[in-house]
């Protein structure tokens, strides 16, 4: 096969679908907070399956699952109320 005779990878689609799809995100970011989206519906669609295990095997996107999803918000609400106690300590 010509794509093991120049070393590339046997799943060439597999790979240009990925490259497409990551070309697909797009962010939008303001002072406060940061959108990453798909610019394209269907990829969309089949990220989210993918992420979830619909129909496909379940690949988390990001590699961020909803136990780190936990985790990040735990330590998030701490330090928000760390720095709620430090301002209605300083009125």
């Amino acid at each position: 096969m010509w794509t093991t005779k120049v070393g590339r990878s046997k799943n060439i689609h597999r790979n240009i679908q990925k490259r497409q799809a990551k070309n697909l995100i797009k962010v939008k970011a303001t002072k406060n907070e940061a959108l990453i989206y798909f610019s394209d519906a269907m990829k969309e669609i089949i990220a989210n399956n993918h992420n979830n295990g619909v129909r496909v095997p379940k690949r988390e996107f990001f590699g961020i699952g909803k136990d780190d999803e936990k985790i990040v918000n735990k330590e998030y609400r701490k330090l928000l109320d760390k720095k709620i106690r430090a301002w209605e300590n300083a009125k």
